[in-house]
Formats: C-alpha cells, structure tokens, sequence
C-alpha cells in the first residue's frame, strides 16, 4: 500500500525485502517499515539487519523515513523507551476527528504527505518490508 502511495506521488519506488537491503546508495529517501516483527528481538536476523541499516543511515545523516516497525526501532535506537498495549491497535477501526466530525479510520489504511520545498522534486523511493524503500530524484 505505502508503495502505491509513493507511486501514486510520482516517485519511482524500489521495493527490497530486509533480507537485501544493501546497497542504497543514489536514493534520495529509504523508508524503513513496517512489519511484522517484534521490535524487541534485536538479536533475531531481520531486526538486527534493520537496526544496522537504520544506524548507519543514522550516522551518515541520510534522509530515512521510519514508519511502524521501522519507527519503534529507531526510538529503541535512540534510547527512547518502547511501551507495548495490552490489547493491539492494530487492525481495529478507529474514529479520528477531521475538521470537528468523526470520520473512522479502517485497518490497513495509512495515509503519506509529502511536502519538498520550491524547486524540489523527489523522484523515487525503496522500501525494506521490514522492508526498505530508497528513492531517486
């Protein structure tokens, strides 16, 4: 769906499984996201090859975007603490209030805005499922 989306934006979008990550180098953007995984099993393969990959991109200062998996473990690598619900969110509908009225939000829905700057144009993108999405002007 998120790679629809990035399309649907005008980018060109390379879908990678975690699994081929590497190299990245001439994108513009990669979104590292979503699942499934645990984020707290950083020994297991996939979530240490996404914790190296969202580190040195880290360290280097590249434009990367962490969305749900992706995100729970960039927080866990820059020390902020995870709370796990009890119950999931994941999946249930919601109801989110736009412009004062409730309007549901249903599962597997998700929604990406981008806004560059004049005279900026991204072209495309990479995910990694855990998978990463690099983009190319």
């Amino acid at each position: 769906m998120l790679a629809h989306q990035l399309g649907a934006l005008s980018l060109t979008v390379d879908v990678r499984p975690w699994q081929r990550a590497a190299p990245l180098d001439g994108y513009d953007l990669v979104v590292v996201g979503p699942g499934p995984g645990d984020p707290g099993a950083v020994t297991e393969p996939k979530m240490a090859a996404l914790c190296a990959l969202l580190a040195d991109r880290l360290a280097a200062g590249l434009p990367t975007l962490a969305v749900c998996l992706g995100h729970q473990l960039l927080a866990r690598l820059l020390a902020l603490p995870l709370h796990r619900r009890q119950a999931p969110y994941q999946g249930l509908q919601r109801d989110v209030s736009v412009f004062g009225w409730a309007a549901p939000v249903s599962p597997g829905c998700s929604s990406t805005r981008s806004r560059c700057s004049a005279g900026t144009a991204w072209r495309s993108w990479r995910i990694c499922s855990g998978t990463c999405w690099p983009v190319r002007r």
